[in-house]
């Protein structure tokens, strides 16, 4: 197994303030980013699979549905992130590191797979609505599936680069502090063999959800002009949101990448690799808007989606009420039993009672 590590310089004690002080920062975020995609993709799931809330074409709403999937996805590796930055790991068994890093690559593939196929699955609904109604629920979950199949590519690329000694983990100390480390990210050695898989499974997919979302935008614009039904044009914008957030909170990732190679070089001079670190998970943390963003743009764009949010808003405040009145009547019914036990006993010893 490769063992080879590469530190960060964190040895004076303002340097180490400084990450520690990121570090709680970073824990909070994770801690809120991770419930918000559990909490709003599981709502997703449930008012598209049980309720059938959503009022678009069935084969978007698979496509919605998988990729709400995904962000739950994603968000576990959120949770991995965060018990090794707060107890850190064992530095002779990288296992949690390389899991995390191979279910955050499979997750992130998906992600970009998934959106790009939504929008394009949108964009041919739209120019080609009578072809569309040979889509169906079927076809739509084939096309899912294969796009889950070809994630693993990544993560197996991964593997292999780990075993050839191209990957090595780099290792900062956990929030808890100790000479217990965990690995913040995965340094590439040669950064060309890993080209093509990133090209493949993030440059082609961010610039189709590109020129499709540009096309949606102009499609919809003709709908307002044309004052068309308000499902197309709520489904349009949703679609098109959907594409827009997700491409602004990868891009800061994409330019880490772009600029990797140079900041590895030059880290690799001076021997300190903290400045690649913040920047990693600078990047690598704004991605995570995109896990909690589709609950938000549902809840904006599909009104049928927002009034299913209100009305189960609504029936919980009732039931919180109703509990409350419940817990109210209950102690006022125990102060009256208390209160006529005291009088009876006090009636049956002549002990007259308190005015």
């Amino acid at each position: 197994m490769n063992t080879f590590s590469i530190e960060t310089n964190e040895t004076s004690p303002s340097h180490g303030n400084h990450f520690r002080t990121i570090d709680y920062f970073r824990a909070s975020f994770l801690t809120i980013v991770t419930l918000s995609s559990f909490l709003g993709d599981s709502t997703i799931l449930v008012a598209s699979i049980k309720y059938k809330v959503f009022s678009l074409n069935k084969v978007i709403v698979t496509v919605i549905q998988h990729l709400a999937v995904c962000d739950i996805l994603s968000s576990c590796v959120f949770i991995l992130n965060l018990v090794e930055m707060l107890y850190g790991s064992n530095r002779e068994d990288l296992t949690l590191c390389r899991a995390k890093f191979y279910l955050l690559s499979f997750s992130f593939s998906a992600s970009f797979l998934i959106t790009a196929l939504l929008t394009t699955t949108k964009l041919l609904i739209v120019k080609y609505p009578l072809r569309a109604v040979s889509l169906t629920k079927t076809k739509a979950s084939l096309v899912c599936g294969s796009v889950w199949l070809s994630s693993l590519i990544p993560p197996c690329f991964m593997f292999t680069m780990y075993h050839l000694n191209f990957i090595h983990p780099a290792y900062v100390p956990p929030i808890t502090g100790g000479e217990v480390k965990y690995c913040v990210t995965l340094v590439y050695q040669s950064w060309k063999f890993c080209l093509p898989v990133i090209m493949i499974f993030s440059l082609l997919p961010s610039l189709v959800i590109l020129v499709t979302s540009a096309w949606l935008i102009c499609e919809a614009v003709k709908v307002v002009r044309q004052k068309g039904d308000r499902l197309r044009r709520e489904g349009l914008m949703a679609v098109i949101a959907t594409a827009v957030v997700h491409s602004l909170c990868t891009l800061p990732l994409a330019l880490y990448y772009y600029a990797y190679e140079k900041a590895f070089e030059k880290a690799s001079e001076n021997s300190d690799f903290s400045l690649m670190k913040l920047a990693y998970m600078a990047t690598y943390d704004t991605v995570g808007f995109s896990f909690m963003a589709n609950f938000y743009i549902y809840s904006i764009t599909l009104t049928s989606f927002r009034k299913f949010i209100l009305q189960r808003v609504e029936r919980l405040k009732k039931t919180v009420c109703c509990s409350t009145a419940d817990v109210e009547e209950v102690i006022r019914y125990s102060y009256r039993s208390i209160d006529r036990s005291i009088s009876s006993k006090q009636r049956q010893s002549g002990v007259p009672g308190m005015i």
